[in-house]
């Protein structure tokens, strides 16, 4: 479709596309999820309003702690505002020497003869709307955050969202903490997820006939209290 023989000169035409083409893929690069997303309204809230004021938003928190799916919930939301979608870059199995080849093959670069990586990946996003989410930062801290500053300096259209345990430490950089997840009595979570007096009947059935069921206290006088289930 490119006028290229083979796939050599396909990658090599798709490489020199104009910078405000839109990307083949765009969303897709986002991993898939199979757990719904509940109880992170408010933080959901806060990361894409930071998003839109500022270009470097990091998720910081303990491990564990859900930044990872969060930062995936924002991109899912935020991608169809930027022409070359979401890109999501897994840092765990990445070291320090080879961050800056694992950000090239997530973002489709080719790497040149002739110049640095890094200036071939600046280049490669310069001018193109981009989303790029880049999840555990910690163990890379000096590296990604010379890779983030070269990249926002670069490229007036790239927006990052990093997770890690610490802050990047990056000029401008907009730090949302990522508190563990609470329930409180008679909120809208609990109600979702208890389902009130209908799941309330049905779980000495579930969980065998040893097993009572008790109610906690609720100060709002809702019928959908969290239960504990005790053998």
């Amino acid at each position: 479709k490119l006028g290229a023989a083979d796939r050599r000169q396909l990658a090599l035409a798709a490489y020199q596309r104009e910078p405000n083409d839109a990307a083949p893929v765009g969303v897709a690069l986002l991993p898939s999820t199979w757990t719904r997303f509940v109880g992170r309204a408010a933080g959901l809230d806060e990361i894409i309003g930071a998003v839109h004021d500022d270009r470097l938003v990091t998720l910081v928190g303990p491990g564990g702690i859900g930044k990872t799916r969060l930062a995936i919930a924002s991109a899912e939301r935020l991608a169809s505002s930027y022409s070359w979608g979401g890109v999501f870059v897994d840092l765990v199995p990445v070291t320090a020497e080879h961050l800056l080849e694992a950000l090239s093959a997530a973002l489709g670069v080719a790497e040149q003869s002739n110049e640095p990586l890094l200036t071939t990946i600046v280049q490669h996003v310069r001018g193109r709307r981009l989303l790029l989410v880049l999840d555990n930062c910690e163990h890379l801290l000096g590296a990604a955050a010379a890779f983030v500053e070269a990249i926002l300096t670069g490229s007036s259209d790239v927006v990052v969202v990093a997770t890690s345990r610490e802050r990047l430490g990056v000029n401008g950089e907009h730090v949302v903490s990522v508190p563990p997840l609470t329930v409180r009595v008679c909120d809208s979570l609990t109600c979702e997820l208890f389902g009130g007096q209908k799941l309330l009947a049905e779980l000495p059935a579930k969980l065998g006939k040893n097993v009572r069921v008790v109610r906690a206290p609720c100060m709002g006088g809702c019928h959908n209290a969290p239960v504990t289930a005790i053998g």
